[in-house]
């Protein structure tokens, strides 16, 4: 659950002038500070296990299974990951149910939010109306605090100038030192980017999107582990009916419970590559679902 503040206090003059007299001595303004409504979002338990056989962890060959432990890990924060982002379970590619009042950050941006860049105008240009779309709705006061891409827009990125040509892109969020191709945070017009291949939402059984960057004002998006990723490993369980100590093998399960909220999804904007020719056709929705060419391509 989440709160938010509805009244921001403000500060005015004192005084009725400028000079000492006209300052110093006079009652201060008051202001206030107010919550909103209270906020709620439905937390997820996420969970894998993996059946191995005894003989493979006391042989342990080339260390793997000494790797299981990180690499079970690594797939509950892709799977978190793709459920904040996208709202889409990464073993079966289909919405996480009953998170319908959560969001995601790209899977609920409305359409006129979802843009595309192609290689004919300047990308500086192109990103540059989507900072717009957020920053010019006064009524909302959002602001743009930075970007999240997707490792393949890396170059694209790291290649573009602005009209005096300058790069618009250097390693660090500081703006220091030369393009590190391996870096996974930069800064594109002084503005944080982040790399994940969350971005577009292909991670294991999704389908995902073309999106490849996310812009906008990330304090929108809560999120939260409610406790932290566990390993167990099990040489009593039973599996899918299957008896762990009958058939000599150990079960190992890493499991935990995440929560994400995004607060106001017209507080971001995605960009899709578009292609050859095509210069203004709006990008496709989260769920769009397209497969991807090769099963390397994330």
């Amino acid at each position: 659950m989440i709160r938010r503040a509805s009244t921001n206090p403000e500060a005015g003059q004192v005084g009725v002038g400028t000079k000492l007299v006209e300052r110093e001595g006079h009652l201060k303004p008051l202001s206030g500070f107010a919550y909103g409504e209270e906020r709620t979002f439905s937390p997820v338990k996420f969970a894998t296990i993996v059946p191995v056989s005894e003989e493979f962890l006391r042989a342990n060959p080339d260390g793997l299974y000494s790797e299981l432990a990180g690499k079970l890990s690594g797939a509950i924060s892709r799977a978190v990951e793709l459920a904040a982002f996208h709202n889409r379970n990464s073993l079966t590619g289909e919405p996480i149910q009953g998170t319908d009042a959560n969001g995601s950050v790209i899977g609920s941006i409305p359409d006129d939010h979802k843009l595309q860049v192609n290689a004919t105008d300047s990308l500086v240009e192109q990103i540059l109306t989507g900072y717009d779309l957020i920053v010019s709705a006064e009524q909302k006061n959002f602001d743009f605090t930075g970007f999240a891409a997707h490792p393949q827009f890396r170059a694209k990125l790291a290649t573009a100038r602005d009209r005096l040509g300058n790069l618009a892109y250097a390693t660090g969020v500081e703006s220091k030192g030369p393009v590190n191709l391996t870096a996974q945070v930069g800064s594109f017009l002084g503005l944080p980017v982040a790399f994940g291949k969350a971005v577009s939402g292909r991670i294991g059984n999704n389908a995902g999107t073309d999106v490849k960057l996310i812009g906008g004002d990330f304090s929108q998006f809560a999120y939260g582990f409610a406790d932290a990723i566990r390993i167990k490993v099990s040489d009593q369980a039973v599996v899918r009916g299957v008896s762990m100590w009958e058939t000599n093998q150990v079960a190992v399960l890493a499991e935990c419970t995440f929560g994400w909220y995004v607060n106001d999804p017209t507080a971001f904007v995605a960009w899709e590559l578009a292609t050859s020719g095509d210069k203004a056709k709006p990008a496709a929705a989260s769920g769009g679902r397209k497969p991807a060419k090769d099963p390397e391509q994330a």
